[in-house]
């Protein structure tokens, strides 16, 4: 019974790909003429039932550019994220127009940064999200960060080479600077009772063979590349920080809540137009108390 099931299943997969291979052939550009007349007729996908024909998309609509809405989380109006609860008072928070379906902005730059193809999933895919924000379309939220944010966005964090040389070069002129206190350390090694009391220890190393001597190289450079990613990971992190802070202060606000001040304006302002509207009104009723008067004298 089992070599009868994996046999149907071998002949399934061996139809399934000859099927394929035979639909492949037939709509390719170079069919001879013998096998025009067996094509498929127009509006058919295949002569026959092909992978691609009985497939199915994931979703029926496609990711639309869309714009952005920025707002402040406050305590008095504190605003639900998706990537987490409610933002921190202060924040920047952002949402597709239209929608409520907010993310404070330093954590949509730092999840862009960590795992790019976790942003517009988010939303389930229904914008386009890295496009519209943060491509160079016209609603980009990077268009408002000026000099400073292109130097730190374009070529520290997309150009990763920029930062690992210029850490290498960092790293270069540090070991020149402090090469008097190495060659010191070296000396004092070499020229200490320690070492020499280990000589039959470094003595195999130092006399071994070719091989062996590549294998502690190769070794070695592994050991201080992790170190060096290490290095780097950490100092992208900090400048990724950095780049979220310039984020929230330049990005400007698309929807502003009234202050208090300006509610008290208003306020005053409405009290002064009512009292000036009273007092029109006792002056035009005086004044037509007096028309009466002068009325009753003149009969």
């Amino acid at each position: 019974r089992k070599w009868r099931l994996e046999q149907s299943h071998y002949y399934t997969l061996r139809s399934t790909y000859l099927t394929e291979l035979f639909n492949a052939r037939l709509l390719s550009p170079s069919a001879t003429s013998a096998t025009t007349n067996l094509l498929p007729p127009a509006g058919s996908l295949s002569f026959t039932p092909t992978l691609q024909s009985v497939s199915t998309l994931d979703g029926t609509t496609l990711a639309r550019p869309t714009d952005y809405t920025c707002e402040l989380s406050t305590v008095t109006n504190p605003k639900t994220c998706l990537y987490s609860f409610d933002a921190q008072p202060g924040t920047k928070v952002v949402a597709p127009f239209g929608t409520t379906h907010f993310i404070s902005l330093g954590a949509l730059n730092r999840l862009r940064r960590t795992d790019v193809t976790k942003v517009e999933p988010m939303w389930h895919s229904k914008y386009t999200i890295l496009q519209s924000w943060f491509g160079s379309s016209s609603t980009s939220l990077l268009s408002h960060v000026g000099l400073r944010g292109y130097l730190v966005s374009h070529w520290l964090l997309d150009t990763r080479w920029v930062l690992k040389l210029g850490l290498g070069l960092g790293l270069v002129v540090v070991l020149v600077g402090t090469l008097p206190v190495w060659e010191w350390l070296v000396n004092k090694l070499v020229c200490s009772q320690l070492f020499w009391d280990k000589w039959m220890t470094w003595t195999r190393i130092a006399n071994s063979a070719l091989p062996f001597k590549l294998l502690i190289a190769q070794v070695s450079w592994k050991f201080l590349a992790g170190k060096f990613g290490t290095l780097e990971s950490h100092i992208r992190e900090q400048i990724v920080d950095y780049e979220c802070q310039i984020l929230e202060d330049c990005v400007p606000l698309t929807v502003t809540e009234p202050d208090d001040d300006d509610e008290d304006e208003d306020v005053d302002t409405e009290e002064d137009d009512d009292e000036d509207d009273d007092e029109a009104l006792d002056g035009s009723e005086e004044l037509e108390f007096d028309s009466l008067d002068e009325d009753t004298e003149m009969e």
